[in-house]
């Protein structure tokens, strides 16, 4: 099973060599191509999550805006619709209110921040898991320390074997990572090794995208998706895949 997250970078950089128009070919291309089963996207604007929609041909999209209104940034998460049925879905704010939309920590940046989560039917084995996705808030420590313990709370509740995709907004050896380590769910951090993913289009150097498995499952690989043609990238994150199985000797 390949799971991906992908920061798909917020479109705002119109009439650049980055905009989403000239990014477009090569994300489907790419996608397609893959085939990954399960995608956790992250900064998804409504006309972008519309796009993914109508693009990705054999998968299902779920979109849900972090605004008041569900409008602004989803965390959307795609599967293949062969594959999988979808059992439930849910989007959760990352606030003291989780069920009031637009809502957030007093101390974090102005903009919400969600966790989405799919239940997902095997068609082939009747196995079910559990997929959930988030983007931490990007300026403050502690909203991100408290946003990680309601979505680990979350995985807890949840008695199917679970996965997380998102990007963390936190580097190697901080707080957030040894809360997801200190959780007592034995997550392992699947993308470890795979060094950088956000690069700013050259000018940065830091991993902040990840994806953490269960006890239930063994990584067989994981890459980066480093395309690049005529200049233009993916995204100003490079995507992460992973390659799962299930793992008999848990």
């Amino acid at each position: 099973m390949k799971v991906v997250t992908f920061n798909i970078r917020r479109d705002c950089d119109g009439g650049t060599l980055h905009s989403f128009e000239n990014r477009k070919p090569l994300i489907r291309e790419k996608i397609l191509s893959e085939q990954a089963d399960i995608i956790g996207f992250q900064e998804v604007l409504p006309h972008v999550g519309n796009w993914l929609e109508e693009a990705l041909d054999g998968y299902c999209v779920l979109n849900c805006g972090r605004g008041a209104g569900f409008d602004d940034e989803s965390e959307s998460i795609a599967f293949l619709k062969e594959k999988y049925r979808l059992l439930k879905y849910d989007t959760f704010w990352l606030s003291p209110t989780e069920d009031i939309p637009g809502s957030r920590y007093e101390d974090q940046s102005e903009f919400p921040r969600v966790c989405s989560m799919a239940v997902l039917q095997q068609k082939g084995t009747g196995m079910c898991l559990a997929v959930f996705n988030t983007h931490l808030d990007h300026e403050s420590e502690s909203a991100r320390r408290k946003g990680i313990l309601k979505i680990l709370n979350a995985m807890a509740k949840c008695p199917f074997p679970a996965i997380l995709t998102g990007d963390l907004n936190t580097f190697s050896g901080s707080k957030v990572e040894r809360l997801i380590a200190l959780s007592g769910l034995e997550l392992t951090d699947a993308t470890a090794e795979v060094g950088v993913t956000f690069h700013n289009y050259g000018d940065a150097s830091e991993q902040l995208d990840h994806i953490y498995v269960g006890k239930e499952w063994a990584c067989i690989s994981a890459q980066k998706w480093v395309d690049c043609q005529d200049g233009i990238y993916l995204s100003d994150h490079y995507p992460v895949c992973v390659e799962l199985k299930f793992n008999t000797e848990q």
